[in-house]
């Protein structure tokens, strides 16, 4: 009687295994189906971020995507509004515009992946139209009476030191499509998580606007014109410094006269520096005794300490300044000089390029 018993509790567990995978499959396949058959959508959204320095951005708008399967970039052309600063932005597939609906201005910029990050593209939920197809596993956590909560677990980055990532998705059960996102992960022993409350959605033919009639809007708005970028320091003579190693406050080094220098002003919260520290470390330890690399980072030194040894760096890191930022005219992030022993800087580099060894070795050729 017993046995029977224990047969009849495992066959209604696996039977409710079953059920259960089964379940999620279908509903997988339920947002699958749902995301591409959208051509426009249109949305309300509340974003609210949490940073890893625990600074809170809380922040609403709305945002209009058209699909694009020709678009390279993206895979589609948006429209976004903030409300809290009445900026918005425009990708066409060819432009981005930076929109002010206060003071009725607009500049055009060549697009990038970056753009994203622009007011306008903070309100873009890109899950709407592309669910997550890499992950180390997914679960179903919760069902409620409208809608079906999904927790994705992804692998860790250790190229932009990033663990535990998860995205939490609730689906709606009338459209089957996201109407919460919430991405987390810990970087450096700090979480950050990042929030989308999706309201008011409007799918294909409910749309009534269009990203063209949004652009023709701007028939009475003036072009913005673009500020000037900071003059390039390159043969000229490389500002001065003397600044304390982050692992030591005591001592401070001097910008070095010895030898070529490569100089890497980089931050923490600045993925492509984070990504190319090993490049720069590669290089490093090519010239050997040839070369000085010194990196240089103003912001959250206690973080940097752990990035550096992390990422198992051996050359100098110094903590900068905000004189020395203005003094070397750094409007972005890397950005690296190469300064030859009389302190006369011989290139500028925007971003890390293989151009930079390749400029090293020249250069201690034609010393030689």
């Amino acid at each position: 009687m017993k046995r029977l018993s224990l047969l009849i509790i495992l066959s209604v567990a696996i039977s409710s295994y079953s059920q259960n995978k089964s379940s999620l499959s279908s509903i997988l396949i339920s947002y699958s189906k749902s995301a591409q058959n959208i051509e426009r959508i249109k949305y309300n959204v509340q974003v609210i971020d949490t940073f890893v320095n625990g600074s809170v951005w809380n922040n609403k708008g709305l945002a209009l995507i058209k699909r694009e399967i020709s678009d390279k970039l993206f895979g589609f052309y948006f429209y976004g509004l903030r409300y809290d600063i009445n900026e918005g932005n425009i990708y066409d597939g060819k432009n981005e515009l930076w929109i002010n609906r206060g003071d009725k201005t607009y500049k055009i910029e060549k697009p990038g992946m970056g753009y994203l990050g622009s007011p306008g593209g903070q309100m873009i939920a890109k899950e709407l139209l592309f669910p997550d197809t890499v992950y180390k596993n997914v679960t179903l956590l919760n069902e409620t009476k409208n809608s079906y909560i999904l927790k994705y677990q992804f692998k860790d980055d250790k190229e932009y030191s990033i663990k535990n990532s998860t995205k939490i998705i609730e689906i709606s059960k009338k459209n089957f499509l996201p109407r919460k996102i919430i991405s987390s992960y810990v970087s450096l022993g700090h979480k950050a998580s990042f929030q989308m409350l999706i309201s008011n959605l409007k799918i294909n033919s409910n749309v009534k606007e269009s990203i063209e009639n949004i652009k023709k809007g701007l028939i009475n708005y003036k072009i913005k014109k673009e500020s000037q970028p900071p003059k390039s320091l390159a043969s000229e003579k490389a500002p001065s410094f003397k600044l304390e190693n982050i692992f030591d406050p005591n001592g401070k080094i001097e910008l070095p006269k010895d030898k070529l220098t490569l100089l890497d002003f980089w931050e923490v919260w600045c993925a492509p520096c984070i990504a190319s520290m090993p490049e720069v470390e590669a290089i490093y330890k090519k010239f050997a005794d040839k070369i000085n690399v010194i990196g240089i980072v103003s912001d959250d030194i206690m973080d940097a300490k752990k990035l550096v040894k992390q990422k198992n760096i051996t050359y100098i890191n110094l903590r900068g300044n905000k004189d020395l930022i203005k003094s070397y005219r750094i409007d972005r992030y890397p950005t690296y000089f190469l300064i030859d022993k009389n302190g006369i800087v011989q290139k500028e580099y925007y971003g890390f390029s293989p151009m930079i060894e390749e400029d090293i070795a020249h250069i201690l050729k034609e010393k030689k």
